[in-house]
C-alpha cells in the first residue's frame, strides 16, 4: 500500500484546476505507475480511466491542450483505439456508440450521450437513483452488492 502526504496543493482538490483535475489526476498517476513492475495488472484500469476522462473533455476549450497528453498517455498504457467506457449493457447500443465514436470521435460520442441522458433523467437528485432500483435486475445487483460489503 502507498501513503504519499503532500507537501502542497493536489491536482485532484485544487478549485484552481477546475474541470482538469480529473485529467491531471490521471496524468500524474500514468506517469508514477509507468515503471511499476505489477503494470500490466494496472493497466487497463488505467486505459479505462483515461478513455474516461478524454470522452467527458471531449469539446471543453480548457482542456484542449492536455488532450494530446491524455491520448499519449492512454497509447503508452496499451490503448491502441479508442473505445467507449463504461461500455453500454445492451450489445446494440454498443456498436452505435463504438460506431459513432469511429466515425465522429470523441465530441460525435460526448454529444450524443450529453443528449441521451438528458432524457433518462427527471428531477430526482443523481443519487437517489442509487439507493432506489428501478428493475429487478438492480434490485438483485444491490442484494449481491450489500452481500459482498
Amino acid at each position: 500500500m502507498f501513503i504519499r502526504q503532500h507537501a502542497g496543493p493536489r491536482a485532484s482538490t485544487d478549485p484552481a484546476k477546475g474541470v482538469l483535475a480529473p485529467a491531471l489526476y490521471r496524468l500524474k498517476w500514468a506517469e508514477l505507475l509507468r515503471g511499476h513492475p505489477e503494470r500490466a495488472i494496472v493497466a487497463p484500469a488505467m486505459r479505462d480511466g483515461l478513455m474516461a476522462v478524454m470522452i467527458e473533455l471531449a469539446g471543453v476549450p480548457e482542456a484542449k491542450d492536455l488532450m494530446p497528453r491524455l491520448d499519449a498517455a492512454f497509447r503508452q498504457w496499451g490503448g491502441a483505439r479508442h473505445y467507449v467506457t463504461p461500455p453500454p449493457r445492451h450489445p446494440l447500443k454498443r456498436l452505435i456508440a463504438q460506431t459513432l465514436l469511429d466515425v465522429g470521435g470523441l465530441q460525435a460520442l460526448k454529444t450524443v450521450l450529453t443528449g441521451s441522458a438528458r432524457f433518462k433523467r427527471n428531477d430526482e437528485p443523481l443519487f437517489s437513483r442509487f439507493h432506489a432500483p428501478s428493475s429487478a435486475a438492480d434490485t438483485e445487483d444491490a442484494g449481491i452488492i450489500a452481500g459482498a460489503v
